[in-house]
């Protein structure tokens, strides 16, 4: 009887020995589950919101506590969580949580610092900084056992190197834009320098010509200094407004003064603005009949076609056949502008239409604005600007706007 009870006494202490190894054994599988499903989503997380959605998805689901992630502002913590969180905030909080930033050490509940406090609240701390404050507040007003404070601890930690990582990457990000920025700057200065010079130039010396008694008594060099002087401040009345244009668009302020037009009226006033270029060149100009009237800003639609003209009087031979038309597709309209030159290499073809971009061994002048504003002008029409190269050789240019519907009846006035 005393063997059996020796070994009854026996196994019942090895089996249960052998719970608690199991039961530590699924709370430690648990728990490298836990912090590897952190790792995991917070790692493929795509930018900050979703990081930190996940990391008080499940630090909360894990620690059964509500959670508040801040994070710093211009150098400061934010006095307002991140709308992730799910820990009611108020100013006491906030305050603690700025000094647990501050000193970089943890604070509020369970804690020797500010133990009054509704939550703990932890630095996310990594080795270079502390990238912002945790606060947690458990459902259960016990504190937490050490082991389950040393697991808080790795996935605070793992939280924080996130947090920064997304931080250099936005950081990165910027620099890139900087860099970026300060680049197109300099295209853009040296573009408009040049382009500021040669017309200044040109107007500077047909002027001092024109002052020069010998000039003034011959009326077709006077005449053609005139002229000279007229080309150049259309010259530069193009750049001012390419860059005007340009800087709405960029801004977002551009304000569409839409009115019912007829296509043909501003095909007719743009081309009068190329009465010299277009003398030399075989300017074709066909419209559909019953063309619609389309809702849109005169002035800017012209300026869209000005400069697709001005780019055929800059990139195209003197003698170049030019064809004009507008037709009607569908619930659309199109104006086709069309060159005999030379054409667009067709691996340029996708890169006409950047910012101070020039097809590469093409003639010099211009600021490289001008495709792309008027890409913009039209897609702010609701509109598309289309390149392509004609088969029997040259550019085509297609604008296709909606027509919007009918224009309002006429109402005549009764006498």
């Amino acid at each position: 009887m005393i063997m059996y009870f020796a070994i009854a006494i026996f196994t019942g202490n090895l089996t249960a020995r052998l719970r608690t190894k199991e039961r530590q054994a699924q709370y430690n599988a648990e728990r490298t589950m836990a912090l590897y499903t952190l790792a995991h989503e917070t790692a493929t997380a795509v930018n900050m919101d979703d990081v930190l959605h996940t990391a008080v998805t499940q630090i909360g689901r894990v620690f059964d506590a509500s959670i508040a992630i801040l994070l710093p502002k211009e150098g400061k913590l934010d006095a307002q969580p991140h709308p992730a969180s799910t820990l009611t905030f108020d100013e006491k909080d906030a305050s603690v949580a700025a000094w647990v930033f501050a000193n970089n050490k943890p604070a509020g509940k369970f804690t020797d610092m500010l133990p009054l406090a509704s939550a703990t609240y932890l630095p996310l701390r990594t080795p270079s900084r502390t990238v912002g404050v945790i606060g947690i507040c458990t459902n259960d007003s016990q504190r937490y056992a050490y082991d389950q404070e040393v697991m808080l601890e790795t996935f605070v930690t793992q939280v924080a190197l996130t947090v920064e990582r997304e931080l250099l990457d936005e950081a990165g990000e910027q620099s890139m834009m900087m860099r970026e920025s300060e680049r197109l700057y300099t295209t853009l200065l040296n573009s408009i320098s040049h382009e500021l010079r040669t017309p200044i130039a040109t107007i500077a010396g047909a002027a001092s010509s024109l002052n020069d008694p010998a000039t003034a008594a011959q009326p077709d060099v006077r005449a053609a200094m005139t002229q000279d002087i007229r080309d150049a401040a259309d010259r530069l009345n193009r750049l001012v407004e390419n860059l005007l244009d340009m800087s709405r668009l960029e801004s977002g302020r551009l304000q569409l003064k839409r009115e019912w037009c007829d296509l043909r009226e501003i095909v007719a006033i743009a081309v009068t603005r190329f009465e010299t270029c277009m003398t030399p060149r075989a300017l074709t100009i066909t419209h559909e009949p019953d063309l619609p009237l389309v809702e849109v800003d005169f002035v800017l639609l012209e300026q869209v076609i000005v400069n697709l003209l001005d780019n055929i009087c800059h990139y195209t031979p003197p003698d170049t056949a030019v064809q004009i038309e507008t037709r009607r597709r569908d619930s659309a309209v199109e104006i086709i502008v069309s060159d005999a030159g030379t054409g667009i290499p067709a691996e340029e073809l996708n890169r006409i239409f950047d910012k101070f971009y020039r097809v590469p061994g093409t003639a010099t002048g211009g600021t490289g604005l001008g495709l792309s504003i008027c890409r913009g002008l039209v897609e702010a029409h609701g509109g598309t600007l289309a390149a392509a190269n004609r088969l029997e050789g040259g550019a085509r240019f297609t604008i296709r706007l909606p027509t919007n519907g009918a224009p309002p009846p006429v109402h005549e006035a009764s006498l």
